[in-house]
């Protein structure tokens, strides 16, 4: 088991399946694969959302290093104003 907190650099909506990117302060970002029950809570983040995100690590088909998220939730909301 794996937790992770980090910003949502990347998201990608893939039908059932969301995919972030998410990044430290340093240049080194981790995939976030997001299915099943956690996928409604994921769409909802938006860049620069701080997210937690738990669940085991895994290899996509290209052998990327992943994490495939059980459980998610937002660390701290990103709030941004409207001109």
């Amino acid at each position: 088991e794996v937790v992770l907190v980090g910003r949502v650099v990347f998201l990608n909506h893939m039908g059932a399946a969301v995919f972030l990117r998410v990044g430290d302060r340093t240049t080194s970002t981790t995939q976030l694969y997001v299915r099943g029950d956690a996928v409604d809570a994921a769409r909802k983040f938006k860049l620069h959302d701080e997210v937690w995100a738990r669940g085991t690590a895994m290899r996509t088909r290209l052998g990327e290093l992943s994490l495939r998220v059980e459980e998610c939730a937002p660390a701290v909301k990103t709030l941004t104003s409207e001109h």
